[in-house]
């Protein structure tokens, strides 16, 4: 019973994310930092990227306040698991949305999982 609803469950996020990210103007680019070796000599942690790019997903935009003459803005972006790899968000991850024309690296500031046996949809903040 468990597996049915989480397979119900992931079908329709993945069609609420396809449809409402359908009929946005905008896509995002969301990158994947990975921690790799550290590297003695140089004293540097190496990191390798992984980019998902063009990806339509439901965005909500959900507050915008001025902080020290400078407006910032937050949203709360749905995306399947399979848009991005099938990888847990982080917060090392970065977001790169289009808004008002420009691109904007977005910092994610809370993540929400949500799945049973099954991930179906995660839910990100961002600032941006």
């Amino acid at each position: 019973m468990a597996g049915e609803l989480d397979a119900t469950f992931q079908a329709l996020a993945k069609r609420l994310v396809s449809d409402f990210g359908s009929s946005l103007d905008t896509t995002i680019t969301y990158a994947v930092n990975s921690k790799g070796s550290y590297n003695v000599g140089t004293g540097r942690q190496m990191i390798s990227t992984t980019n998902y790019t063009n990806i339509k997903v439901a965005i909500d935009f959900i507050q915008a306040e001025e902080d020290e003459g400078r407006e910032i803005r937050r949203a709360k972006i749905h995306l399947t698991p399979d848009l991005i790899g099938n990888h847990q968000p982080t917060f090392e991850d970065e977001i790169k949305l289009i808004y008002a024309g420009q691109s904007r690296v977005a910092q994610i500031i809370e993540i929400a999982t949500k799945g049973g046996d099954q991930i179906y949809m995660h839910t990100i903040q961002v600032r941006f």
